[in-house]
């Protein structure tokens, strides 16, 4: 669980350093469906569904990452450890 954390964590921490200040959002900008329960999301704490960053665009579902983003960010991240790794 742990481990699991510290995952989300640094793959959050990445996607928020690759992210470049033009964001492409492939979802319509109309209103969404309500229900009896609907809290209404305030637009400054969404994430787009697409995000183009240096290593490609990267994908998400409800805000969630797509299987290939987070096999593209982890990829990332080990290329980044080696890096770390040759520099020191």
């Amino acid at each position: 669980m742990k481990i699991c954390s510290i995952t989300c964590l640094a793959l959050s921490a990445v996607v928020v350093c690759l992210t470049t200040s033009g964001c492409a959002s492939s979802r319509s900008q109309g209103t969404p469906p309500t229900y009896a329960n609907t809290t209404p999301i305030p637009e400054g704490i969404t994430t787009p569904d697409l995000v183009d960053t240096s290593i490609g665009t990267l994908t998400f579902d409800d805000g969630a990452p797509t299987r290939d983003t987070a096999d593209k960010v982890f990829d990332y991240l080990d290329t980044m450890r080696g890096v770390d790794v040759l520099a020191l």
